[in-house]
């Protein structure tokens, strides 16, 4: 289930502008480009293998990403924006809201995960926390209790290039944190990702998972995307 929620909240990220207006709007100290319906944004993404974290062969794939309306009202949200994601193999559907401080929130809507809202603090630079699943059973007599947390924290202000660009950008870590009870004894794995905003553009222009490994010492592929091409409307 780790695996699953992190990459659905990877990709739901890189989507990332909404506004009730079509005109730059200043949340905090930022200025904030606000992507008009049209607007799209695609990605070199690609599997990160467990010893080099060079691309794996054969996962290299390019990901589209288009704005498809804006100033929407969905699920308690008012300034929410659509966005249709597009990969060789698969379609998906995201919703992003554009708070007044300059923080993101997206819409989690996931296989066993509560549908909410998460907010990624791009503009308030905070950290978030939400519990996405808290489960006990009991098996075979020996109670098993298992809880999913995300947090999103501030990690620093960088540059990047893009598209022969100099662009700020804000660095945020995602960390997913899955401790598993069992008979009063925790276990605790947990994932790291970081998304990386460009108020200039009004979107995600990186996001990276590095290589991981679980508790029983097995290691996990990471993933990489990067924005090297965008219109603006």
């Amino acid at each position: 289930m780790l695996k699953y929620i992190s990459l659905f909240i990877v990709l739901a990220t890189f989507l990332s502008s909404c506004s009730k207006t079509d005109n730059p709007v200043t949340p905090g100290s930022s200025s904030f480009v606000q992507p008009k319906a049209g607007s799209s944004f695609t990605y070199d993404e690609y599997a990160t293998d467990t010893t080099t974290a060079q691309p794996v062969p054969g996962s290299r794939d390019t990901s589209v990403q288009t704005i498809v309306q804006t100033g929407m009202t969905y699920n308690g949200k008012t300034n929410v924006t659509k966005i249709i994601s597009v990969t060789s193999g698969n379609n998906d559907t995201s919703y992003i809201n554009f708070e007044s401080n300059g923080d993101l929130s997206v819409y989690i809507n996931g296989l066993s995960i509560p549908q909410k809202w998460f907010t990624f603090p791009t503009g308030s630079k905070s950290t978030n926390s939400v519990t996405l699943s808290d489960t006990t059973q009991d098996v075979f007599g020996v109670s098993i209790e298992t809880k999913v947390v995300l947090t999103a924290s501030f990690v620093d202000n960088e540059t990047m290039t893009v598209k022969g660009q100099f662009l700020s950008v804000t660095k945020i870590k995602q960390a997913f944190t899955i401790t598993i009870t069992t008979a009063g004894v925790p276990n605790i794995q947990s994932q790291n990702s970081f998304l990386y905003f460009a108020p200039s553009i009004g979107y995600v222009t990186k996001s990276e998972t590095p290589v991981s490994t679980d508790l029983s010492g097995a290691k996990a592929q990471g993933h990489l995307s990067i924005l090297f091409d965008y219109t603006l409307k």
